[in-house]
């Protein structure tokens, strides 16, 4: 009798004598015990009381009563034997399941870091005359904590004007109203719906008023006693805001690198890029 057939033997139940001696279907779907199987069974067979003793923490199930009138055959002991050491030591060859993923000890790379730093971003657009002042702002797609100026900005009364007329800060921002001259004057604050946001007057040569804006849009500035007298503060969520010069040039200093929407606005016109940022100098120049 083959190998493969003496483990069919002793794992197959015997037939009952009403089949025996019929054909007996070939096991399929059986794959070979590993070496470490085949040697418990012969460590059992050659040395049963060491084997007992190295591995009393699984005894083997007592063997069952003579079934009356029936020969008991030794080979099924030995292959109950076998059945508990497959299932000890798992089904496959020799070599172990080769689909199994090595494991390594090793430390998984560490990830590189992102360049860091910050950029001087400069620019220069077509200039035009007469027209309104261009505002740049860099929104980051990444947040960012940028803190808010110290210092607040602030808007002059002079030779009854606003001066500058148009001031840019963000929202959360302070911004100073100062009256340098000798004529007396107010300030007038509306806000986009067309609600009036505050009106104070303002003493002569060196009356300042400071208010901070909470939200952003554009304040319409103004003087009850001088009808003339108009100006904006444009309050924007952008951590980094800047007015052109009349020549269409702009500076913005302190930008960590990463990838920013850049906006450029005359009055109503808007025009956006998509930028990144990534060394210590950006140049703009040419976008628009």
């Amino acid at each position: 009798m083959g190998l493969r057939g003496f483990i069919d033997l002793g794992l197959r139940p015997k037939p009952p004598p009403a089949t025996r001696g019929a054909p007996v279907a070939p096991l399929r779907g059986r794959r070979a015990a590993p070496c470490a199987a085949w040697g418990l069974l012969l460590m059992r067979l050659s040395s049963p009381s060491t084997f007992d003793r190295w591995f009393a923490f699984a005894p083997f199930p007592a063997r069952p009563s003579p079934v009356p009138g029936r020969r008991q055959s030794g080979c099924g002991a030995t292959l109950g034997l076998l059945a508990v050491a497959l299932a000890a030591g798992g089904a496959g060859g020799c070599g172990g399941d080769a689909s199994a993923p090595a494991v390594s000890d090793a430390p998984a790379p560490a990830p590189v870091p992102a360049a860091t730093g910050t950029s001087e971003v400069t620019g220069r657009m077509q200039p035009r005359g007469g027209g309104p002042m261009a505002v740049v702002t860099l929104d980051p797609h990444a947040p960012l904590e940028v803190p808010l100026p110290a210092e607040p900005a602030e808007m002059d009364q002079y030779g009854r004007a606003f001066i500058p007329r148009l001031v840019v800060v963000r929202a959360g921002q302070t911004v100073r109203f100062i009256n340098s001259e000798n004529d007396l004057h107010n300030v007038h604050v509306i806000d986009e719906q067309g609600d009036s946001l505050f009106n104070v007057g303002m003493p002569v040569v060196g009356g300042t008023y400071e208010h901070v804006f909470e939200h952003a849009g554009d304040y319409q500035v103004g003087c009850n006693l001088h009808q003339q007298m108009s100006a904006t503060v444009r309050v924007t969520e952008s951590p980094f805001i800047v007015i052109a010069d009349r020549d269409g040039s702009f500076a913005i200093s302190g930008v960590p690198y990463g990838v920013y929407d850049v906006e450029v606005r005359r009055g109503p016109e808007r025009v956006t890029r998509v930028v990144a940022i990534d060394g210590p100098h950006t140049d703009l120049s040419g976008m628009w």
